[in-house]
């Protein structure tokens, strides 16, 4: 019906040599930005700004990439949740749309998995739709919980009544976000659509009320641009391929972490490109404004899905995977890290293990997810004990002032975490078991040796011993501060115990 919209693209096609649905993605993110444009400019009407949302998303969906059936499983979801989220006023409710959400965007993984295909692909627009819709469930959920049982963010997010189905259908096809995100709960997007999140122009005649954009949007465009082309050249310079190769395996160790560090950057700039192009096209809509900073300055981040120079020199595993996918991070964090915890509890491993095997389950069902997902939650928990009991000796005593080695333990951090995520990253870009495994044993499984080794010295005598130096540590710069406080020379406490007395102890309470 629609295949005179594939003529251009085949002609593309013929000329760079690249697959015409390949090249349909970086057409509909960049020709968000005119439309997001037009958006800005419609009257003050949001019954008009949600149907031409909902137009301009399924434009993309159907004429562009032929996507009518994977259309119809992204409506049944979205009207699944709806009607559940009215229905069920039991707390089971989010738990039923997270499960029958997140299992049939699993069940569209496996059924891709099984029979693939060249053609358009439906799976990454559900995998937006899936935090989406889940977010908005517990949203409906914490709208009818008292408020003193709701933390800050739920407070915030919390839908105190169903919204109108026309407008939730604008929230699931908004089209700056509907194929590779970014994901945002429905308040965002209502306050948007009505633009209650904007002031109120002085001229009633104006049509544009939300702050000039342009410039952060096309900041966001060229350098996603920028990119994809990095991309486009170093992955012909770096192929994937390339680490299952005998020249591969001939290198030296260094070499090959090297290689693997360099070949891993470069597939991760598809990322950065797509999602720091979706990202300028919802500041150009406006759905990016978060407020102004100090200086009466417009901030831009509501929706940002990427910080790229966050994430390749993190101190840590959790600094990177707070830069990588935020908005993902955001769902995992709120909707499932926090949720399995026992309310009142701090969550623990069960809550850290369930996270990163929902991620795995959502991002589909190859091996390598789950090899990548679960590799990771031991390496964060590692990374937890390491921050709790190793960083502390690089502080003062009063753990808060870097110590004289604190710059060399933060670059030794940014090394050895950037290496950490290259070797985990392989099996989620080779995705099988036999390919993943090949490559992690000619980098002799190092990272993995390093996580055991650390998950016994950690659950060891060794723990409660650096619990007692640093326990030792904080009580002496304790007892200084109170000395220092109380203005005690010292003959008047030559003969003091310094953390252990029972004055001390008392005194030092009630000094705090």
């Amino acid at each position: 019906m629609f295949e005179w919209v594939d003529v251009p693209f085949e002609w593309l096609s013929s000329v760079l040599g690249v697959p015409g649905d390949v090249i349909k993605i970086p057409f509909c993110l960049l020709s968000s930005y005119p439309f997001s444009g037009i958006l800005k400019r419609l009257p003050q009407s949001p019954f008009l700004r949600n149907a031409f949302c909902i137009l301009i998303g399924l434009f993309y969906l159907i004429p562009i990439h032929h996507l009518t059936t994977g259309t119809y499983v992204l409506l049944f979801d979205a009207l699944f949740t709806y009607l559940t989220a009215a229905l069920v006023r039991t707390s089971y409710m989010p738990w039923i749309v997270f499960v029958v959400i997140l299992g049939h965007t699993f069940y569209n993984h496996v059924i891709r998995y099984v029979y693939p295909s060249d053609r358009g692909d439906i799976t990454a627009s559900q995998m937006v739709l899936c935090m989406k819709l889940t977010a908005f469930a517990w949203s409906v959920y914490d709208g009818r919980q008292a408020e003193n049982t709701l933390s800050d963010y739920q407070k915030q997010r919390r839908l105190k009544k169903l919204p109108n189905l026309f407008f939730f259908l604008g929230y699931v096809f908004f089209f700056p976000s509907v194929l590779v995100g970014p994901a945002f709960d429905y308040v965002d997007y209502e306050h948007f659509i009505t633009l209650s999140m904007f002031d109120t122009p002085r001229d009633p005649m104006e049509t544009q009320i939300t702050p000039h954009s342009l410039k952060p949007a096309l900041g966001r465009c060229w350098r996603g641009v920028v990119w994809l082309l990095g991309f486009l050249f170093g992955s012909s310079l770096f192929p994937l391929s390339f680490l299952l190769s005998s020249d591969f395996a001939s290198f030296s160790l260094l070499r090959k972490y090297a290689h693997v560090v360099l070949t891993v950057f470069i597939a991760r700039m598809k990322f950065y490109g797509a999602w720091e192009l979706s990202d300028g096209a919802c500041i150009l809509s406006g759905i990016g404004y978060n407020g102004v900073d100090e200086l009466k300055r417009p901030r831009w981040d509501r929706v940002k899905n990427i910080d790229p120079f966050g994430f390749e020199f993190a101190y840590n595993i959790k600094g990177a995977l707070e830069a990588w996918n935020m908005n993902t991070n955001k769902w995992l964090r709120n909707y499932v890290y926090l949720r399995v915890a026992k309310k009142g509890k701090r969550p623990g491993f069960k809550s850290t293990l369930s996270t990163f095997t929902v991620s795995a389950l959502w991002h589909g069902v190859s091996p390598g997810y789950y090899m990548t997902f679960v590799s990771a939650a031991f390496i964060q928990t590692i990374a937890k004990y390491h921050r709790r009991f190793i960083r502390p000796f690089f502080l003062q005593p009063d753990m808060k002032t870097p110590g004289p080695f604190k710059s060399i333990y933060d670059i030794v951090g940014i090394v050895a975490t950037n290496l950490s995520v290259s070797y985990l990253i392989v099996s989620f870009l080779l995705l099988t078991l036999k390919e993943s495994f090949y490559v992690w044993s000619k980098l002799r499984f190092l990272i993995h040796i390093y996580t055991l080794l650390s998950i016994v010295i950690f659950n060891s005598p060794i723990k409660e011993n650096l619990n007692k130096v640093l326990k030792k540590r904080t009580e002496e710069a304790e007892f200084e501060t109170y000395k220092t406080q109380t203005k005690f020379s010292d003959n008047d406490i030559v003969n003091m115990s310094i953390p252990d007395t029972e004055e001390f102890s008392r005194a030092s309470s009630i000094s705090r």
